[in-house]
């Protein structure tokens, strides 16, 4: 075994947060598409550079943290933080559009 048991928790949570922080990857890219729509070809650019960049984080995370073991759990967490981002942050913008549109009346 390479670490002990103890550190399970650490590596959950670290791998649970790198997937919560690609989820802003993919909210910066999406801001870089809305800004470019006329152009052709870039929301398939932004969209494989936003895929590309979150595996190199979850790569990275993984390897720095978990000594590069592939274990389900592992991928599990960090789509999980990535879901509960993306879930957000369409509910935050929701009610953020909403609030801009009754001060805009």
């Amino acid at each position: 075994m390479l670490y002990p048991t103890l550190n399970q928790p650490i590596i959950c949570i670290v791998i649970f947060l790198a997937g919560f922080m690609s989820g802003f990857i993919f909210d910066l890219f999406n801001l870089f598409k809305l800004s470019l729509n006329k152009i052709k070809g870039v929301s398939i650019f932004f969209d494989f550079l936003s895929v590309f960049l979150s595996f190199f984080v979850y790569f990275i995370v993984n390897l720095y943290i978990n000594f590069g073991q592939f274990r389900f759990y592992v991928v599990l967490l960090f789509l999980l933080g990535l879901c509960l981002q993306r879930g957000t942050s369409t509910i935050f913008m929701t009610i953020l559009k909403n609030i801009h549109l009754k001060n805009k009346k």
